[in-house]
Formats: structure tokens, C-alpha cells, sequence
């Protein structure tokens, strides 16, 4: 019973340490800016932006995120052809100054590890675990 208890404890003060951290952490501390362009985009041109690109899907929900590119992908190939979809969860409204949770629990409920941020329903960035990380680690050499 008392290992029980003992490793009960432990992981409350684990995990207490993590949620302090946590929330020092704002969407702005680990987002990536997005841009929304046309799904019948060239990849040639996709390329040309510097930030990471979302497309809007069929119900215009920007949940369509290009990630990943094969590398034999000829620069004349649509975007449309290359995303990937996200869950409608892993949308989120947020501005760069929100605390990180809504985004923490839609990555938790969905399974996925990248969020679209929207403002009043405009896409403007990607949020993605290692940007957690990275900003969660940021925030604790800080304290």
C-alpha cells in the first residue's frame, strides 16, 4: 500500500512541476506563422513563402496542412495533392498571447500533434508539439 501511495505522490509532483511550466507557455511562444493559399497552388510556388502553408478544405475549415513533401514531388504538383487533413478538433481559436492548454487538449483528444490557430476564424498560424517543447523549455532556463 505505501508503494502505491509513494508512486501516487511522485507523479502528482511530477506532473504539478509540468503544469507550472506549462503555464508560463503561450500559444505565441511556440507557434509557426501560416499562410492560407489555394489548394490548386504549384508547389514551386508554395515554396516561395517563408511561412508554413494551410489550405481551406470543402467546407472552407482551414484543415488542410501542408507538412511534408515527398521529394520526387514535381514543383508543378497542387498543394491540394500534398496536404494533410486535420481532425476539425485541431482547430483552435487562440491569439499569441492565450495559455497553450486548448491547444494541449485538442492534440489530447484528437491523437494529432499539430493545431491550426485561428483569430475570429482566420487562420495565422501552426502549433505543433516540438513548438511546446521548445517553448517549454525555454520557459524553465528562464525560472
Amino acid at each position: 500500500m505505501a508503494w502505491i501511495l509513494w508512486t501516487g505522490a511522485t507523479a502528482a509532483v511530477r506532473r504539478a512541476g509540468l503544469e507550472r511550466v506549462l503555464d508560463t507557455v503561450h500559444v505565441g511562444d511556440a507557434v509557426q506563422r501560416a499562410v492560407v493559399l489555394p489548394s490548386d497552388t504549384p508547389l514551386a510556388v508554395a515554396r516561395t513563402h517563408p511561412d508554413l502553408v494551410v489550405c481551406l478544405d470543402e467546407r472552407l475549415a482551414p484543415t488542410l496542412v501542408l507538412r511534408s513533401v515527398p521529394p520526387t514531388a514535381p514543383e508543378t504538383t497542387p498543394i491540394g495533392a500534398l496536404v494533410t487533413r486535420l481532425p476539425d478538433a485541431n482547430v483552435v481559436e487562440a491569439t499569441p498571447q492565450d495559455g497553450i492548454g486548448e491547444v494541449l487538449r485538442a492534440m489530447s483528444s484528437t491523437g494529432v500533434g499539430v493545431v491550426v490557430v485561428t483569430v475570429d476564424g482566420q487562420p495565422w498560424g501552426l502549433v505543433a508539439g516540438e513548438g511546446i517543447d521548445a517553448a517549454a523549455k525555454r520557459s524553465r532556463a528562464r525560472t
